[in-house]
């Protein structure tokens, strides 16, 4: 149940965040959290709404966010074999890797539907993206570890 109000709630923090900074992703840093847990039916419960949630709130054709979270779990899982799951520059290269992502897919979908975006404005999103990443992933690991991991820890001692 624990793990269950740790995640609704950083979905709607997560979404709050979003609100504040549009077009950055603060959910694709969950995603990776829960990855990293290797718990991965839990993972794809925490996506599908995720998708459905991004793609709600996004203004482009449906589509956009399975292959973006999907190439970060590629990402995730490549590199996985190269670097420690926890280690802060695998960390960065994933942030690095959610920006570059983020904005070529959001430049070949807005194409696709004959919307011309200002490029400028895209990088810009993509930039922020890259660098924002790795500071939610420190702060959604810090506060997983506070509020599950330690929990469970004390619960089995008792």
């Amino acid at each position: 149940m624990r793990v269950f109000l740790f995640w609704l709630c950083f979905t709607i923090v997560a979404i709050w965040g979003q609100y504040l900074l549009p077009g950055t992703d603060f959910l694709a840093a969950g995603l990776v959290v829960s990855m990293q847990e290797q718990d991965r039916s839990r993972t794809l419960w925490l996506a599908v709404p995720w998708i459905l949630l991004q793609e709600g709130m996004g203004n482009l054709a449906f589509g956009m966010m399975p292959l973006l979270y999907g190439s970060l779990a590629l990402a995730f899982y490549f590199g996985r074999w190269l670097f420690e799951a926890r280690n802060i520059l695998f960390i960065c290269l994933l942030g690095f890797f959610s920006g570059a992502s983020q904005a070529w897919l959001a430049l070949t979908m807005a194409g696709l539907q004959g919307v011309a975006p200002e490029r400028g404005a895209v990088l810009a999103t993509a930039l922020l993206q890259a660098l924002l990443f790795p500071l939610l992933w420190l702060t959604a690991q810090k506060m997983y570890a506070r509020f599950v991991t330690r929990h469970a820890q004390r619960v089995a001692t008792t």
